[in-house]
C-alpha cells in the first residue's frame, strides 16, 4: 500500500461551484434550490475549504447570483455529517443584512474520530428556498512502515525489498533486533507550492519502565539495504525528486544519555523530498515518565517546494505538491540502557508497545494514525564488545585521534598513553583507525586484535589488521581487544644562526623668519598729477633652526637553518622594545628546512635620537623542551644624516614682486631687493599692500606705502558791470495876456507857450563787480595761495572785498568778492581775469596758478 497521504493546505479560499469539477478530497460543491431545483451560481461559501477537529467554520450569503435573499428575514443554516449523524445549526440563525448578505459559524467536533469526513450544509430562507454547499475536515490517511520479512527484506512471494505496511511489524513480516531501527515513511499531496507546515509524531519510549523506542534516527540507522526504488515505492514523482532531498539533524534528547543516543545529530537525521525540512524540535516528555510507560513528541517543520517540482500536479488550473518524509525508530538496546543505569531494552516487553503516531499537522490532531510492532518482531542480541588500547612507548605523553566506523561505535574519539575504551556494540563489522597526523615525535609502530568468546574461534566474522586500521567482525558475545602501539622518536635538536642589519631613518624639519622693509624713511610719498613714486623693497629670509623627529631603525633579520633537522621557529624578536617584527608566512610557528633560511624585517620606532645597538633573537622549538634561543651580534646605529628634511629649502614670493627666489638652510640670511613704482590716484592718497610669503611654511612679511598725488587749484569767477547815467533837461513856460476884462457871463481867453530843452546827461557809479571762486579738488592736503589779482583790460581799477589770506581746504573751496571801477563807462568789451598763485613744489600740484 502507498504511503500517500492527500491534504490540501488550510490557506486555501473557499471555491464555488461555477469553478468546474474540483479535487474530491477537499472540494467545496455549492448549488441554489428553490424546492429541490438547483442552479449553478450560487454564491454562499465556508471561509476555508477543510478544517481540522475542533474548527469553528464561518458560512456566507449573498445576492451576487440574484438569489434573493431579503434584508430582515432569517436564514436557518444546517450543517450534516456525510459519514455519521453528527450536525449542527447555526445559533443564533443569520439575519439578511440590508445589503442582501449574512454570515454565521458552527463548530465542529473535536474528537478527531468524529470530527473527520465530508459535510454538507444548507442555508434555507422562509419561503423554502436553499442553497447548497460542502467542507471537509480533511483526513490525513495512514502513513506506513517497512516490514522486513527476515531483516534484510523480501526477496520472493512477490514482494521485493521492503513491505510498506500500515499494521503491525511481528514475527511473521519482519525481525528488529534491538540496536536496529525501524524505517517510518509519511507522504502528504494537495500542498499549496511554499506554504509552510508541522507534522508531530509521538513514539512509545519506556513501557513499565522497560525502555521500547529510546530515540529517532536515520531511516538506514541498520536498513542500509533498502534501495531508491524502495524508498519511492508507490509514490508518484518521488525517484524523480531525489535532488530535492534534503536532511535535518534530530536533536539530542535530553532523557537519554549520550552513550546510548549518540550526541552527535548529523548521524541522526529526518530526510525529506519535494520539501525543505526547516527545523526540528528537541524531542520532550508528552506524558508518563522512564519509571513507568511513557511517551516522547517531536515536531518537524518544513517548507514545500515549488510548483515546478516532479511532486507537483496540476487539477482545475489549480497546483498543488506533495513531500516524503523518512525517518528511523530506534528499537531500545538492552546493554546499552543496562550499562548506563541498569534498565532493559525492548526485547524485554511483550505485546505491541512499539509505536510511532502521527499525531498532529500544523499543530491540530489528525486522528489515530499509528505504527505498531509487537514484540515477536524484536530479538534481544547479545552483544559484541570491542576494546581499544593505547600503548606508549617512551618517555613522553600524548593523545591520539581515532576514527571508528559500525553501529555504536564512537566516529571520532581520542586516547592518551595507557588509557582504553570499551564499545558494547550490536554485532557486524566494526573499523577503527589511528587517525594521522600523529603526535609530534610520535610514529605507530603496531596494532594487534585480539579475539575472546568468539563462537567459532574468531572464524565467524573474522578480525583483520592493516596498518593503522582495525578490521573487526564483532559476533555475539565476542570481545575483541585491539592495541595500539606508538613509540616516541628523540628528534635532533635544531639549531640556526642570526645576523641582522640596522638602519636608521629621521625627519628634520626647519623654522623660517621672514621680514620687509623699504629704503624710504617716509612710507608715504607725495607727487603730482602724472608723475610716478618709486619705493625699493628689501625682503629677508632667515632659517631659526631646525628640529629633528621621528626616529626609526629597522632593516632585516636573517634565520637560517644551519642544523641537520628541520627548524621550527616559535618567535624572532628585536631587543629594541618598540620593534614590530614581519615574517612571511606567520603566524608563527614557521618552519625552516635544513639548509634554508627566513628573512624577517623589523621597523623600530625611537624615543630620541641616541645612537645604540640592538640584538635580533629566534625562538626555536625544541619539543617538551624549553624552547631554544639563538641571538645575532649587535648591529649598531646612530642618526647622523636626515632621511627626509622637511623645508630644507624655502621659496620666497611676494604679491607684488612675484616669485623672488629661494633659501636654503645653512646659508645666511637671503635678502631679496627690489623696486616698485606707482602712479597713485589724482587728487587722493592711496595705499598699497605687499606681502612677502614663505611658500612652504606659510610665514608672512609686509609693507603699505601710500602715494598721494596733488592736482592744481580750480578757479571760477562771475562778472557783473552796472553804472548810473543822470540826464539834464530846462522848462519854459509863456501867456499872451496877463489880464483881460469881460462883462458878466462872458469869457476871456488865453494862449499859453511852454518850452522843454534837453540838456544832455552824466554817468556815475560805473562798476564790473562779482565773485572769484577757488576749489581744492585733493582730499588729502589744504592749499593756501601765495597770491590773489584780479584785473580788466578796458581801464578799470580792480580790488577785493575780502581780504587774504586764502586757505583752501582739502576738497573745499571759498568765495572771493571783487569791485572794478571805472571814470567813465568804457567803450566796446573788456575782459576781466582773477589768477590765484600757490607753491607747486610745497603742494605737489603740477603747476603753481
Amino acid at each position: 500500500m502507498s504511503l500517500a497521504f492527500h491534504k490540501k493546505s488550510p490557506r486555501r479560499k473557499g471555491v464555488l461551484a461555477s469553478a468546474g469539477v474540483l479535487t474530491p478530497l477537499l472540494a467545496i460543491i455549492l448549488a441554489i434550490g428553490v424546492f429541490g431545483r438547483h442552479d449553478a451560481t450560487a454564491t454562499v461559501t465556508t471561509d476555508k475549504p477543510d478544517y481540522t477537529p475542533g474548527s469553528v467554520v464561518t458560512i456566507s450569503g449573498d445576492n451576487s447570483n440574484g438569489f434573493g435573499y431579503q434584508p430582515g428575514e432569517t436564514v436557518t443554516v444546517h450543517v450534516t455529517h456525510d459519514e455519521n449523524d453528527w450536525e449542527a445549526y447555526c445559533q443564533p440563525s443569520p439575519v439578511v443584512a440590508a445589503d442582501g448578505s449574512w454570515s454565521c459559524q458552527v463548530t465542529l467536533s473535536a474528537d478527531p474520530s468524529v470530527a473527520v469526513g465530508s459535510y454538507t450544509y444548507t442555508a434555507t430562507r422562509p419561503d423554502g428556498t436553499y442553497e447548497t454547499g460542502h467542507f471537509t475536515d480533511g483526513s490525513i490517511g495512514t502513513y506506513d512502515q517497512c516490514a522486513n520479512d527476515d531483516g534484510d527484506g523480501y526477496s520472493s512471494g512477490g514482494k521485493d525489498g521492503c513491505d510498506w505496511i500500515n499494521g503491525n511489524l511481528n514475527k511473521n513480516n519482519s525481525t528488529y533486533p534491538e540496536g536496529t531501527a525501524t524505517v517510518q515513511r509519511l507522504a502528504i499531496f494537495e500542498y499549496v507550492p511554499g506554504s509552510t507546515h508541522t507534522v508531530t509524531f509521538v513514539y512509545g519510549t519506556t513501557k513499565g519502565g522497560k525502555h521500547a523506542y529510546d530515540f529517532l534516527t536515520h531511516w538506514n540507522w541498520s536498513e542500509d539495504w533498502i534501495a531508491e526504488a524502495d524508498l519511492c515505492q508507490q509514490i508518484t514523482g518521488c525517484a524523480t525528486a531525489d535532488s530535492s532531498e534534503n536532511a535535518h539533524g534530530i536533536p539530542p534528547d535530553p532523557n537519554v544519555d549520550d552513550a546510548v543516543e549518540f550526541a552527535d545529530a548529523g548521524l541522526r537525521q529526518f530526510v525529506m523530498r519535494g520539501g525543505t525540512i526547516t527545523g526540528v524540535s528537541t524531542p520532550a516528555i508528552a506524558s508518563g515518565s522512564y519509571a513507568g510507560d511513557s511517551e516522547t513528541s517531536i515536531t518537524v517543520s518544513f517548507t514545500v517546494g515549488p510548483s515546478s517540482g516532479p511532486m507537483c500536479s496540476t487539477k482545475q488550473n489549480v497546483t498543488t505538491c506533495g513531500v516524503v518524509l523518512w525517518f528511523g525508530a530506534h528499537v531500545a538496546l538492552g546493554d546499552d540502557w543496562e550499562a548506563f543505569n541498569g534498565t532493559t531494552g525492548a526485547g524485554s516487553i511483550a505485546g505491541s508497545p512499539y509505536h510511532v503516531q502521527l499525531a498532529a499537522e500544523d499543530g491540530a490532531s489528525i486522528g489515530q494514525r499509528d505504527n505498531q510492532m509487537q514484540a515477536s518482531a524484536v530479538i534481544g542480541v547479545e552483544p559484541a564488545v570491542v576494546v581499544i588500547q593505547k600503548v606508549c612507548v617512551g618517555d613522553g605523553q600524548a593523545t591520539f585521534d581515532f576514527d571508528g566506523t559500525g553501529t555504536e561505535v564512537d566516529p571520532e574519539f581520542q586516547l592518551a598513553c595507557g588509557a582504553s575504551t570499551t564499545f558494547n556494540v550490536v554485532p557486524g563489522i566494526k573499523t577503527v583507525t589511528e587517525a594521522t597526523p600523529l603526535p609530534t615525535d610520535w610514529e605507530f609502530t603496531s596494532l594487534v586484535c585480539q579475539s575472546q568468546n568468539s563462537p567459532n574461534g574468531n572464524a565467524n566474522t573474522p578480525t583483520t589488521v592493516s596498518g593503522r586500521t582495525a578490521t573487526i567482525g564483532a559476533d555475539a558475545g565476542e570481545t575483541v581487544t585491539c592495541t595500539f602501539t606508538n613509540t616516541l622518536v628523540e628528534p635532533p635538536q635544531a639549531s640556526v644562526s642570526v645576523s641582522k642589519t640596522a638602519n636608521t631613518t629621521f625627519t628634520r624639519t626647519c623654522e623660517w623668519d621672514i621680514t620687509k622693509t623699504t629704503d624710504e624713511t617716509d612710507t608715504t610719498a607725495e607727487i603730482a598729477d602724472g608723475a610716478q613714486a618709486t619705493f625699493n623693497y628689501n625682503v629677508t629670509a632667515i632659517s631659526t633652526g631646525c628640529t629633528d623627529s621621528a626616529w626609526e631603525v629597522s632593516g632585516t633579520i636573517t634565520v637560517v637553518n644551519d642544523g641537520t633537522v628541520p627548524a621550527l621557529i616559535n618567535d624572532v624578536t628585536d631587543s629594541i622594545a618598540s620593534a614590530v617584527v614581519t615574517c612571511p608566512g606567520t603566524p608563527f610557528p614557521i618552519t625552516i628546512a635544513v639548509g634554508g633560511q627566513l628573512q624577517c624585517t623589523y621597523t623600530a620606532a625611537m624615543a630620541s635620537g641616541a645612537a645604540g645597538s640592538n640584538v635580533a633573537t629566534a625562538v626555536v622549538d625544541d619539543g617538551d623542551n624549553p624552547d631554544l634561543e639563538f641571538e645575532s651580534e649587535p648591529a649598531g646605529f646612530s642618526f647622523t644624516t636626515p632621511t627626509t628634511t622637511v623645508n630644507g629649502t624655502v621659496t620666497v614670493t611676494d604679491t607684488l614682486g612675484g616669485n623672488l627666489g629661494t633659501c636654503s638652510v645653512g646659508n645666511p640670511p637671503c635678502p631679496f631687493a627690489y623696486p616698485l613704482s606707482f602712479p597713485g590716484v589724482a587728487g587722493t592718497c592711496t595705499d598699497y599692500p605687499n606681502t612677502a610669503t614663505i611658500v612652504e611654511t606659510g610665514d608672512t612679511a609686509s609693507a603699505t606705502v601710500r602715494v598721494c598725488v596733488g592736482l592744481d587749484l580750480e578757479v571760477t569767477k562771475t562778472a557783473t558791470p552796472s553804472y548810473n547815467r543822470t540826464h539834464d533837461w530846462s522848462i519854459d513856460k509863456s501867456v499872451d495876456d496877463t489880464t483881460v476884462e469881460i462883462a458878466d457871463g462872458g469869457t476871456a481867453t488865453f494862449t499859453y507857450t511852454v518850452n522843454v530843452t534837453y540838456n544832455g546827461y552824466l554817468d556815475s557809479r560805473i562798476v564790473v563787480g562779482g565773485l572769484i571762486t577757488i576749489s581744492n579738488p585733493n582730499d588729502w592736503q589744504a592749499i593756501t595761495l601765495t597770491s590773489l589779482v584780479d584785473a580788466v583790460d578796458n581801464g578799470g581799477t580792480c580790488v577785493f572785498v575780502d581780504n587774504g589770506p586764502y586757505v583752501v581746504q582739502a576738497s573745499g573751496s571759498i568765495n572771493v568778492g571783487y569791485r572794478c571801477t571805472y571814470a567813465t563807462v568804457p567803450a566796446g568789451t573788456g575782459t576781466n581775469t582773477a589768477t590765484a598763485t600757490w607753491d607747486a613744489a610745497a603742494y605737489h600740484t603740477p603747476t603753481g596758478s
